[in-house]
């Protein structure tokens, strides 16, 4: 819910600032001064001190790969497309992160399983239409902001048996946005910051605090599903974005998404009570 309420807000906040990648760098740091706050104030700087230099390694790469390129690429796009079409291609990423899943993570899928994520996939379809099924330089930086964030799912797996959640998502958004604000500053938008309007402080803000409770909230459940599955149930936001678009934005309500809709949930329902009967049975 959170996601689908983000995506599309963050088409007007994008729009709010002088630059894409200026907003993208701002919100990520202002996020991971949050993170660095949490460090500080609650004795978790002790863990962040004790960590070699490898582990400083792993992080930095994973703030790379999570928190600066697929922003970057994600926003860029965003500010090329509509909130409908950018929500849609992101939420594609549940048949990414099921094949690297499967591949690295040795995950599994029933066969109803795999039904269910065919449902979601189909549901997707229907979400978007066949008639604006359009893929221009917007769709294309999105996609593979979406592939980035599908390799984030593997690694957060990877690291979370040695890192805590608040270490990872320290990494993602504060090392991230310190490689964001310097690439801003090598390309010069840094500079745009003062031209910054009230209005544009007002929306990073908003957007900041969803961003922040989408992290936290998806990083925990990481701890307890399969990363397939977590994509999975990220994919309601889709039609979420979409009424939104149709309520407060400029396209026009199409029966099929509300078709879409009910789809999807069942699709996403009927995967986490085949997931819950997994648990039981181990």
């Amino acid at each position: 819910m959170i996601s689908g309420f983000s995506v599309f807000l963050n088409k007007f906040a994008v729009a709010s600032f002088p630059n894409s990648d200026l907003f993208t760098a701002s919100k990520n740091f202002l996020i991971g001064l949050f993170f660095l706050f949490v460090a500080l104030s609650f004795g978790r700087l002790v863990v962040l001190k004790n960590l070699s230099s490898k582990d400083w390694l792993k992080l930095f790469v994973f703030g790379l790969l999570g928190g600066t390129v697929p922003f970057i690429l994600f926003f860029r796009g965003l500010s090329l497309t509509d909130a409908s079409s950018a929500g849609l291609i992101q939420k594609t990423m549940f048949i990414f992160v099921a094949l690297v899943g499967w591949y690295f993570l040795k995950e599994k899928f029933s066969k109803w399983q795999l039904f269910a994520l065919a449902v979601l996939g189909f549901g997707n379809y229907l979400l978007l239409g066949a008639k604006n099924l359009s893929f221009g330089l917007g769709e294309i930086l999105i996609l593979l902001a979406v592939l980035f964030w599908s390799a984030e799912f593997i690694l957060i797996k990877k690291l979370l048996p040695n890192f805590s959640v608040e270490t990872l998502l320290f990494s993602r958004m504060f090392l991230g946005g310190v490689v964001l604000l310097g690439y801003n500053f090598l390309t010069g938008t840094l500079f745009l910051l003062p031209k910054v309007q009230a209005s544009g402080w007002f929306w990073l803000i908003i957007t900041a605090g969803l961003l922040l409770a989408y992290v936290s909230f998806w990083y925990r459940a990481m701890k307890y599903l399969p990363a397939g599955t977590v994509a999975a149930i990220l994919t309601l936001a889709s039609p979420l974005t979409t009424c939104l678009n149709y309520g407060f934005g400029s396209a026009v309500f199409r029966w099929q998404t509300f078709g879409a809709f009910v789809l999807m949930t069942f699709a996403v329902v009927f995967l986490l009570k085949k997931e819950e009967k997994i648990n039981v049975e181990c």
